[in-house]
């Protein structure tokens, strides 16, 4: 992966090779995803720091949704946005408009500095964090707010993260989500 190539470079060398047809709309999220890949080549991401067990158990009974809502009397979140964090892109569209294709581009030419990537599916993303959440908590039972903890081992796996076929239908998984990013 060159450093100086990204999706549109990509997107132009495919309608080139007549792999692909010079689609208008498409080429607009093409320019979208080239400008976040060249953020993205600017970016130094934070040493990732896990929070300690002890510092996640509740000083008081707290119930599941106090949890997934973050009602933990006076805490803070232990961490903090980096000012120059990218913001990301959320591509929608019909059936066969090309989202799965342009994501997939998008992230097979990300920068070389970004040294870890994770591309998943949703449902198979939120169904792990259930189950390290279920995990965490048998380990170290209920009073323990795991989020934080599984947010730094999802943020340890890649700094960036790409999701095909994301929806969420669960107001649990949202609940969730909203913590975790």
């Amino acid at each position: 992966n060159p450093s100086n190539r990204g999706p549109l470079d990509e997107y132009d060398a495919g309608v080139d090779a007549g792999q692909l047809r010079d689609d208008e709309h498409q080429r607009d999220i093409v320019q979208i995803l080239q400008h976040l890949h060249d953020e993205l080549r600017e970016y130094r991401a934070p040493r990732i720091v896990h929070p300690s067990i002890e510092s996640l158990r509740s000083r008081s009974q707290s119930s599941f949704f106090d949890t997934l809502f973050y009602r933990r009397g006076n805490r803070r979140p232990t961490t903090s946005i980096p000012k120059n964090l990218p913001k990301g892109s959320y591509l929608f569209g019909d059936v066969g408009c090309g989202k799965t294709m342009l994501m997939d581009m998008f992230y097979d030419t990300l920068p070389d500095n970004i040294a870890s990537k994770t591309r998943i599916h949703f449902h198979n993303f939120i169904q792990d964090v259930h189950k390290r959440l279920h995990t965490m908590k048998m380990q170290h039972g209920t009073d323990f707010d795991a989020i934080p903890f599984i947010g730094a081992d999802i943020a340890e796996q890649g700094s960036v993260l790409c999701f095909d076929e994301f929806q969420v239908t669960d107001v649990a998984d949202a609940m969730i989500l909203r913590r975790l990013v």
